[in-house]
């Protein structure tokens, strides 16, 4: 070995158990594991002390860039890689919200709750919906990225409560995929409560898929998930559910993991999979709003545990089921691909409100923070929009205490409203889910040497 001197890498993190460390590149996603008293070794050469240690372990850690030479700029290369994740606002999402109305007043709802009290609600006519249409070609057409399938999200509300307008809406679309030669995805996120038969034939014709809101079994969806009289609505989703299984469409589901369900991740998976045949799946949590404050560390801890135990039960057990808050982080730490952001509001999405507003987050539509345009000017597009660069760029990449984090690769960020709500800008950490993050990074890194 030269003269020359090393350094660990700002990106280097190092986890110890029974005698292995774990050496880890939080930005290229490499690890090597290696003895504890090979790793004291090392450790004590970059130091300055004049010891042996394994040449190969040295060169195999140099080559990860875990060790680097000591008058390596990291900040060329965080630039470097910025530079060819970014590349503007290109949006591939559109979020309608077909209306303000639900039938149900879900305890921890972020449209409910973020609502001023002087708020009316109202629903979308078709005019506004064909605008929004329209207003979407127009900026898939400036900003595609090739493979990558434009999606409409029919979002509320309940949207299934404007179900005429919602139908003419997925005419429209159909006949704008034929003259533009676009194909679409369609998606309806419901409650599953206003689901009859005949709107099955419906979505089937075009193609859409469906999430139904369900929190797991009848206890822990029946906590939160109410109607006007304070009852339950777990027997109208589940006959909800069975409707769209009668008729040949599967449904995900979305599972709200509040306090009331945390304890009970098995029961919901098991019930889930084993009585509903539900294959895709994605655990969330509470989103921050006023005066329903769930960020607290015995919340946050119980919430990263049970997503954890939530894959290895799916993992072992269920292995053709997907789950996506832990699955996305899998198979970018599998597929050493990183995640740049966890949210489609980092310049991928447009939100549409009920009278043709233009804002990033669907969070924000009592304060309509972000909305500053519509649907019908002619020459308003997001990727000129500041506001829509800005949010483009938020990154755990472009947040300095983020860079400095063992999840930084596979974290995405969480939430930029949440951050928001939090602390007061989108460029503050979202601390709902950094627990989350650091906790299912260590379990990837040692679930993959116990499967070696």
């Amino acid at each position: 070995m030269t003269d020359m001197k090393y350094k660990f890498s700002r990106f280097f993190h190092m986890f110890e158990r029974e005698g292995i460390v774990c050496c880890y590149n939080a930005l290229t996603i490499s690890t090597i594991y290696i003895p504890c008293m090979e790793f004291d070794k090392i450790k004590a050469y970059i130091a300055g002390n004049n010891v042996e240690y394994d040449d190969a372990i040295f060169h195999k850690m140099l080559s990860e860039n875990m060790i680097i030479p000591y008058d390596t700029d990291e900040e060329l290369l965080l630039e470097q890689i910025r530079s060819e994740v970014f590349n503007g606002v290109k949006i591939r999402v559109m979020v309608l919200h077909m209306t303000d109305y639900c039938n149900l007043r879900c305890k921890y709802c972020f449209i409910e709750g973020g609502q001023p009290e002087n708020y009316t609600r109202k629903a979308m006519s078709e005019d506004v919906a064909k605008a929004a249409v329209d207003k979407f070609v127009e900026i898939v057409r400036r900003g595609h990225v090739e493979n990558n399938a434009p999606t409409v999200v029919f979002y509320g509300g309940e949207p299934l409560a404007n179900w005429k307008v919602l139908q003419k809406t997925l005419e429209y679309i159909q006949k704008k995929e034929k003259e533009e030669k676009i194909k679409f995805d369609k998606v309806i996120i419901t409650n599953g409560t206003l689901i009859e038969p005949a709107m099955t034939d419906v979505l089937k014709k075009f193609g859409v898929m469906v999430s139904v809101s369900l929190d797991g079994v009848q206890e822990v969806h029946d906590a939160n998930r109410i109607d006007y009289d304070g009852k339950g609505s777990f027997e109208k989703t589940i006959n909800g559910i069975k409707v769209l299984q009668a008729a040949g469409i599967e449904p995900a589901v979305s599972c709200v993991m509040a306090k009331e369900g945390l304890d009970k991740y098995e029961e919901t998976i098991r019930f889930l999979i084993e009585d509903l045949s539900i294959t895709g799946m994605g655990f969330n949590h509470v989103s921050i709003i006023p005066g329903l404050n769930y960020y607290d560390p015995e919340y946050e801890e119980k919430f990263a545990d049970s997503i954890i135990k939530v894959q290895e039960l799916i993992q072992y057990k269920y292995p053709y089921v997907y789950e996506r808050r832990m699955g996305h982080k899998v198979n970018a730490f599998i597929d050493k691909k990183l995640i740049k952001s966890d949210c489609t509001g980092c310049g991928e999405q447009i939100s549409v409100s009920t009278d043709g507003q233009i804002g990033i987050c669907q969070g924000y539509m009592g304060s309509r923070k972000t909305f500053t345009h519509t649907v019908f000017d002619l020459n308003y597009y997001p990727d000129e929009d500041e506001t829509f660069i800005e949010w483009s760029r938020r990154s755990p990449l472009n947040i300095e205490e983020c860079t400095h984090c063992s999840a930084l690769a596979i974290c995405g960020g969480g939430c930029p409203r949440n951050a928001d709500m939090l602390h007061g800008s989108i460029w503050n950490v979202d601390s709902a889910f950094c627990h989350f993050a650091r906790k299912a990074q260590e379990w990837l890194l040692w679930e993959d040497i116990y499967e070696r």
